[in-house]
């Protein structure tokens, strides 16, 4: 009589709710982890909903459940990575400094720590992109977003700025030194630690973004 009474009604102990929370909360997360490796090895079209629930010793139902579909998985992987960079506050921290080439480090720093921790899934939103209509989308919202970032951090310094350069030119010089490939050749390839690559980006952009 328990069962028939209580069926379909929430748990009214709130242990029980935390932790079936906390089982769905590692699952998404398991699952994210387990996308996230695959598409690194094998590219978004070679990954397969069914190889990520393999990896994920889930059942392939599980993941549609808690995703969908592919697309809306890489953006999980994406959202996790964001977060996991701090890179909302790091953005925060730097649009509000007033000291221009303060303001300029923290950006480098919001950039290391992304490059540092998703290198892999910017290479996947891009090879994705050329595979998939709505991806290629999805990349370029992403990359507006990016830039419309970016001209607000400039935007709020303009006044400081070299002579010669309108707002337009210092964006496309920032988002020229700031590549996920340029931080791949000089820490991946060359061997830079990632302070390095900071101190050397942070130099960049004040040198050529800067008045003397």
């Amino acid at each position: 009589m328990t069962a028939l009474y209580t069926a379909g009604m929430p748990d009214v102990n709130p242990e029980i709710r935390s932790y079936r929370q906390l089982q769905a909360g590692q699952t998404k997360e398991h699952i994210t982890a387990a996308a996230r490796r695959l598409f690194a090895s094998h590219g978004y079209r070679g990954t397969s909903i069914e190889a990520i629930a393999k990896e994920a010793g889930v059942g392939v139902r599980t993941v549609y459940a808690v995703f969908g579909n592919k697309k809306q998985l890489l953006q999980e992987v994406r959202l996790a990575w964001v977060f996991a960079a701090q890179t909302p506050e790091l953005m925060n921290e730097a649009t509000t400094e007033t000291d221009p080439r303060r303001r300029l480090a923290l950006a480098a720093r919001w950039i290391r720590r992304q490059f540092e921790s998703g290198v892999d899934i910017i290479a996947t939103y891009s090879s994705a992109s050329a595979v998939d209509h709505e991806m290629a989308q999805e990349y370029e919202r992403v990359l507006a977003g990016r830039r419309a970032a970016v001209k607000k951090l400039l935007k709020g310094m303009s006044d400081a700025l070299r002579e010669d350069l309108s707002l337009d030119d210092a964006i496309a010089v920032y988002l020229a030194i700031g590549t996920p490939e340029t931080y791949n050749e000089l820490v991946n390839v060359g061997g830079w630690s990632p302070d390095r690559y900071e101190g050397w980006l942070a130099t960049a952009m004040q040198s050529l973004l800067l008045r003397e």
